[in-house]
């Protein structure tokens, strides 16, 4: 199991275009999570089209520093 983790992960970073380590996996996941923990506690409804553009630039934020 740990081993097709580790693939996942692999092709996810391949896939969106940042050089592959666990602590870019673990910036992109936790980025993720506040954005959508942002977006649910805020209580408005997102302009989906801005969130869509948006998206993968906040997400790779700091996974593109490290």
């Amino acid at each position: 199991a740990s081993l097709a983790a580790i693939n996942l992960a692999k092709a996810a970073c391949k896939k969106m275009g940042i050089k592959y380590s666990i602590s870019s996996c673990k910036s992109v996941i936790h980025n993720a999570y506040m954005l959508e923990r942002f977006i649910c506690v805020s209580g408005i409804e997102p302009n989906t089209q801005l969130i869509d553009k948006l998206f993968k630039e906040l997400i790779l934020f700091t996974a593109k520093a490290a």
